[in-house]
């Protein structure tokens, strides 16, 4: 009886050693499969055998945990520093001035410590080489072909302003004719339309006119001719009478 109760102690005492042992590793196994385990998935972290959880983005650790699976203590980054992630570092980083030559901040780090400053190249510059340094950006010219439209609008309005122009000095010419494919607006056809009309008006007007003024000198021009017939003497009155008989 007092060896079967020794033997009993003795395998409960190496089941207790086994199971700190396995503690101590992190991980408990049943059946050959871990229940727990220490890994930074999980916002864990191991130290002098110990796992820990990590400390929070903006924070970063002060102090690591003595008890497992326990907070480690946390303390927030100083100002001009910041921690991105979660993590188990005692340090934190300093957040990048952008302060190279012919670099500038792009975004500015959160106040919270949570994110770094997000630099760039002034205008004109591109990083470039392993030092990631701005360097002057190589020149490169694009050029753009013209427009087919634009070109057959602005030729239209350089012809149409050319014919209004023209047949307002003009009227004895025909009609002229757009370009097939071209685009007339309605307001410089209207325009045009209009001085065609006048240009015809003024011109009709001009000639009834003129043939009045010819019908009646030459009556005049006749009557005097029968005159200085009568008298056997051309006066100088009718100096011209003999151009239009």
């Amino acid at each position: 009886m007092i060896i079967s109760s020794l033997s009993r102690t003795t395998w409960t005492f190496l089941s207790l050693i086994v199971i700190l042992s396995l503690l101590q590793k992190n991980q408990i196994y049943v059946h050959g499969f871990p229940t727990e385990t220490c890994s930074s998935r999980d916002r864990k972290y191991t130290h002098n055998g110990v796992c820990c959880y990590m400390c929070p983005p903006g924070y970063r650790v002060e102090s690591h945990c003595q008890l497992n699976l326990d907070d480690s203590s946390c303390k927030p980054c100083p100002q001009g520093y910041f921690q991105g992630d979660w993590n188990s570092q005692t340090d934190c980083f300093r957040v990048n001035l952008c302060n190279k030559s012919h670099e500038h901040v792009a975004e500015e780090a959160n106040k919270d410590g949570t994110s770094d400053n997000t630099c760039a190249c002034d205008v004109g510059y591109e990083y470039s080489g392993s030092g990631e340094r701005c360097r002057k950006a190589a020149l490169t010219v694009i050029v753009t072909p013209r427009s087919h439209i634009t070109d057959v609008t602005t030729t239209n309005a350089l012809s149409s302003s050319s014919w209004s122009w023209f047949w307002s000095s003009s009227s004895l010419l025909p009609s002229p004719t757009p370009k097939t494919g071209s685009k007339v607006s309605t307001g410089d056809s209207s325009k045009l339309t209009i001085h065609i009309l006048v240009a015809l008006l003024c011109s009709f007007i001009f000639f009834v006119i003129l043939g009045l003024a010819l019908w009646r000198y030459r009556k005049k021009i006749r009557v005097c001719i029968k005159q200085q017939e009568n008298r056997k003497q051309i006066g100088k009155a009718c100096i011209f009478a003999h151009m239009f008989s």
